[in-house]
């Protein structure tokens, strides 16, 4: 069983040293008081009962402003008489009573008559030769400097911030074997906050995997914390609430998600939450959120590139339109440094930031020309050389798949047509060629009736895939060769797709290579097939199952179009030169806070070697 509890003071186990503190607080302060700064949860009770305690209760006395009436400015019997005065819950003074709900929204109400009040009793108490110390949030001393003016003196602020443990610290606080072997398999964040750390043990060592017999794996600490972070974000403790509404201002709030969105708040809001361990500085100067509480419900964006259209094969399109087509016209070509458009892009995404990458990228078909094996297996070399560029992401575990495939007409072998439609050959080197990596794809070489759904989850991040095959039934006969394929999901996918369970994850995005309908573009084609055949009875179920995104191809043309409640992104070419718009791809940022995700789909176009963004579209949805 671990001791550590905030409001019951344990010499014993204490983790911090406070003689520094306890000689400050038996000085006179600049202002009316001392302020012992800290977040909510962070131990400011525990400190005030040590400060009680090594001052001795002859002439220091902690006090729950909440538990008296501060109004009539009367201290409690066992305070009477007291040269330090130990000061705790001040919000009961500052602020009017406040539901939570509106205290989320727009924050606390203050009470300016109550706040200054208090401030002027400070003031009396300072004048009678008694010492005030307060321990407040962020939230709290930012009303009392706003009512008390020079009253309430930022000097007394400097050192006096109660930050996360250090490292030596925190090693203090496992005592036997077992906590010991524990605390070494803990994530860092979880060492920094008493509070937290004591509540993780709890939990693990009350639980029947927790005899720790053996070290437990990545998996089984990754599973306590979330089971951690649910009870403190119960009824029971409210955590969130308090430590990120009840203790902060607006500003504050602001500066976390610009954190988890890798941008750059202002210094003077890093340096307070730094101060306060609700966020941590890297070895290269770049803010983290430092909570694991808060950074669960501020986790960094999820970045998806959706490409399409690569075109590996005879018509690839290249950076030099190298017109003379002579040994000297290849030669010039090749010095004026001709090569594969879509190379651009691997050369682009190599030399973004690490947080500006992507984790995923979903490849919405026709990778190859004409589906020969050689092409498919250029493309396939093409794509291991992308996975290589991606970010890694808290929420994406080492053998979570991070390419997601579907294949396209152009990936049909029309040279193995072998009489009616529908038949598995042409879809063989397809899947010759891409079974056996990690990445998911419909598997047409399957018969509808038998195949598994090509559905991927990613539970920890709120997503879910449904990739479908559009080109079942593509090269019908040589009657037709060359013509557009017919874009058909068959009845059967769509069947397995109303049937899943999609309610773990919030945020659904289905992946096709043929476009619902016919899309507008620059260039008007007249074509016998150019958007799937039964688009409207796809979407309709996805409409039903609440899907929020679907992602194309096909077309060549970048395209973004909200139908009701679904996002339809069509991405243009990276790899043809079969096209009348500039090449380029789309790019998918997920952000989440709480319960709330927001959706962000964008085009970007190729400009001379590199790629710029262009048409933007959002969407938000509320997990349920």
């Amino acid at each position: 069983m671990i001791f550590w509890w905030p409001s019951k003071y344990h010499a014993d186990y204490e983790l911090r040293n406070w003689d520094a503190l306890v000689q400050t607080v038996q000085t006179m302060p600049h202002g009316v008081f001392w302020p012992l700064l800290g977040a909510r949860r962070s131990g400011k009770t525990w400190a005030l009962n040590a400060i009680e305690a090594a001052i001795g209760p002859a002439n220091a006395a902690h006090v729950t402003l909440d538990q008296i009436d501060a109004k009539k400015q009367e201290l409690p019997e066992h305070a009477r008489g007291r040269t330090v005065l130990l000061f705790d819950e001040p919000g009961s003074v500052l602020f009017h009573d406040t539901a939570p709900e509106q205290v989320m929204n727009k924050g606390w109400e203050l009470n300016v008559e109550g706040a200054k009040q208090f401030v002027e009793w400070c003031q009396r108490l300072k004048h009678t030769g008694t010492i005030v110390t307060l321990a407040l949030t962020p939230a709290e001393w930012h009303a009392l400097r706003e009512v008390g003016g020079a009253l309430v003196s930022s000097k007394d602020l400097e050192y006096r911030r109660l930050g996360p443990l250090s490292a030596a610290q925190s090693q203090r606080f496992p005592r036997t074997p077992t906590q010991h072997q524990l605390f070494e398999q803990l994530p860092p964040t979880w060492r920094r906050n008493p509070f937290l750390l004591a509540e993780f043990f709890r939990h693990v060592l009350d639980t029947p995997e927790g005899n720790l017999r053996n070290p437990l794996s990545r998996d089984d600490i990754h599973k306590f914390g979330k089971e951690v972070i649910g009870e403190l974000n119960s009824g029971k403790y409210d955590y969130l609430y308090h430590v990120l509404y009840d203790c902060l201002i607006p500003e504050h709030r602001g500066a976390l998600r610009m954190v988890a969105e890798h941008e750059r708040p202002s210094e003077d809001l890093c340096r307070m939450l730094l101060h306060l361990g609700l966020l941590m500085q890297s070895d290269s100067g770049e803010y983290e959120i430092g909570d694991p509480v808060l950074a669960d419900h501020y986790p960094p964006p999820v970045r998806i590139h959706h490409i399409s259209d690569l075109h590996f094969g005879p018509k690839t399109a290249l950076s030099v339109d190298a017109k003379d087509n002579s040994v000297q016209g290849r030669k010039l070509a090749k010095a004026a440094g001709q090569g594969p458009i879509r190379d651009d892009y691997l050369d682009w995404l190599a030399q973004l930031e690490t947080h500006q990458r992507p984790h995923l990228v979903v490849v919405s078909g026709d990778i190859a020309e004409a589906g020969q094996d050689d092409q498919l297996e250029a493309g396939r070399a093409w794509l291991d050389r992308v996975a290589a560029c991606l970010a890694p992401h808290p929420g994406l575990d080492p053998d979570d798949p991070r390419l997601l495939l579907v294949p396209g007409n152009h990936d049909v072998d029309w040279t193995a047509v072998d009489g009616p439609a529908g038949g598995r050959r042409p879809h063989l080197a397809f899947a010759r060629v891409f079974t056996g990596t990690s990445w998911p794809f419909p598997q047409l070489v399957e018969p509808p009736e038998t195949r598994e759904p090509a559905h991927q989850h990613y539970r920890s991040l709120g997503l879910a895939f449904a990739l479908l095959g559009s080109p079942e039934y593509g090269g019908a006969n040589h009657e037709h060769y060359g013509r557009l394929d017919p874009g058909l999901v068959h009845d059967r996918d769509i069947q397995h797709l109303r049937s899943a369970v999609w309610k773990h994850e919030p945020i659904r995005i289905a992946v096709v290579h043929h476009p619902l309908a016919q899309v507008p573009s620059i260039a008007t084609e007249i074509t016998s097939y150019s958007g799937l055949t039964n688009g409207g009875q796809l979407q309709a179920a996805l409409e039903e199952q609440g899907f929020t995104l679907l992602l194309h191809g096909h077309t060549h043309a970048a395209y973004l179009e909200r139908k009701g409640e679904l996002l339809i992104a069509g991405a243009g070419t990276l790899g043809s030169r079969e096209t009348y718009e500039r090449h380029g791809f789309n790019e998918i940022i997920v952000t989440r806070e709480g319960q709330r995700y927001k959706v962000q789909a964008q085009t970007y176009e190729r400009k001379g070697g590199s790629f710029a963004p262009r048409a933007v579209e959002q969407l938000e949805r509320v997990a349920t």
